[in-house]
């Protein structure tokens, strides 16, 4: 039943019905799946099949609950909606740091995961694409649109009194997705905000989580981040490369303490300046020099937490400052050393505008791709689900799709 689903994935087939009818038709499909041509499964076999890999209710939360408001919009063309304060994220990190994260969502996914895990990383891993002794993971959020409207309907007799303004709950047909705001296209949208962990040198999907579409990419990212670790326990992430929206003083310091490399777009609005100690910081957290020309990185002095910053016109091997203004009597021109704990979101290791930090951010479109290939591709959201086990069931489905994909690419190489 799996392989003949992956199969469906692999041919596009977006609904069930279609599929089992294709398979009655379709002699080699039917062998292709395993099956005898003679006899081949019903489209509720296959929904048999998916409730046993499913454990417990549907969804995550009940059917019955109130309605939610609509997130605000961006301020801007292309801005997300602001529905999260980041000072929070210190809460969040606590929190799961004391109570755990993943205990519902592991319960879900404890046969998913475990065949998805064994079968398909497990296989990525012996054909040397995944290492997760050194795991460089690269994260974003992608809306998931499940429908044009809200899909619930009102319990009480509340509209039928002339009452406009309900205050009693609705009955949800799908009650873990809810409203959001799809900044890349600037309307809202009904549905979930999927958040992929892909392992940047590879780019392979390796985690994925459903949120509600209101969930920011920060808390999904950080839940996602504590599901990976109680999942997969054994794994060592060395790095994290992450946008703008995941740029919080709470993530660095996290990942401080759990010795993970940080690779975060700076935030320009939450940038503050260094007035006080003599230099000042672009939006990029790069010291910006008299001239106002951002200056060049000169290395990192680990063990005394430095960052060391020159000036731009420097010319290092003549070790000569060419600027025609010189703001210090020193023919090497400024220096400026930046001690990393003073703030380690501005003032990172290695330092932000410095080539290494370059060539690993720029592995970040590794988590756009996979994001596209599952949407695109995979024609994720034209499965038109009606609960959580379906979409993580069609999702998990198209991860396995993309490893062996990746497999088939590996073996054509090596031949």
């Amino acid at each position: 039943m799996l392989r003949s689903y992956l199969l469906s994935i692999c041919l596009k087939s977006t609904s069930l019905v279609d599929w089992a009818e294709r398979l009655r038709s379709d002699e080699s499909l039917a062998i292709l799946s395993g099956f005898s041509p003679d006899h081949t499964p019903s489209f509720a076999s296959f929904y048999d099949f998916f409730h046993r890999l499913w454990p417990g209710c549907n969804n995550f939360l009940p059917h019955l609950r109130y309605r939610r408001k609509k997130p605000p919009k961006g301020k801007g063309n292309g801005e997300k909606s602001p529905s999260f304060d980041k000072d929070y994220a210190a809460t969040i990190i606590k929190y799961f740091d004391g109570h755990g994260a993943g205990v519902i969502l592991k319960s879900k996914l404890s046969i998913i995961g475990k065949i998805f895990s064994r079968i398909f990383l497990a296989g990525s891993m012996h054909k040397g694409l995944l290492n997760t002794k050194k795991l460089v993971l690269a994260g974003d959020g992608t809306p998931v649109v499940v429908s044009n409207r809200e899909r619930s309907h009102s319990t009480c007799d509340c509209h039928k009194q002339g009452i406009d303004k309900c205050c009693h709950k609705r009955w949800f047909s799908q009650p873990d997705a809810n409203w959001g705001w799809d900044s890349s296209r600037n309307f809202f949208y009904y549905g979930y905000n999927l958040y992929l962990f892909t392992d940047a040198n590879s780019g392979l999907p390796v985690f994925p989580v459903l949120e509600r579409a209101s969930r920011h990419d920060l808390p999904a990212m950080l839940h996602g981040l504590a599901c990976i670790k109680a999942f997969f326990s054994d794994w060592n992430i060395s790095a994290l490369i992450l946008d703008s929206a995941h740029d919080a003083a709470a993530v660095y310091k996290m990942c401080s303490k759990s010795s993970i490399t940080p690779f975060i777009y700076l935030n320009p609005r939450g940038t503050k300046s260094a007035e006080n100690k003599g230099y000042t910081v672009g939006d990029d957290g790069v010291p910006i020099c008299p001239l106002g020309l951002p200056m060049k990185p000169n290395g990192t002095d680990k063990k005394r937490h430095r960052a060391k910053y020159i000036c731009p016109k420097t010319k290092y091997a003549e070790r000569l400052c060419m600027c025609d203004n010189r703001c210090t009597k020193s023919t090497y021109g400024r220096v400026v050393n930046i001690n990393l704990k003073d703030d380690p979101r501005l003032f990172c290791d290695p330092p932000r505008g410095s080539p290494q930090w370059k060539q690993a951010y720029n592995k970040r479109t590794s988590a756009e791709r996979a994001n596209k290939r599952i949407k695109i591709d995979g024609l994720l959201e034209e499965g038109h689900h009606r609960s959580s086990m379906m979409w993580y069931i069609r999702l998990f489905a198209i991860l396995s799709v993309i490893h062996v994909d990746a497999w088939h690419e590996r073996k054509c190489e090596s031949a």
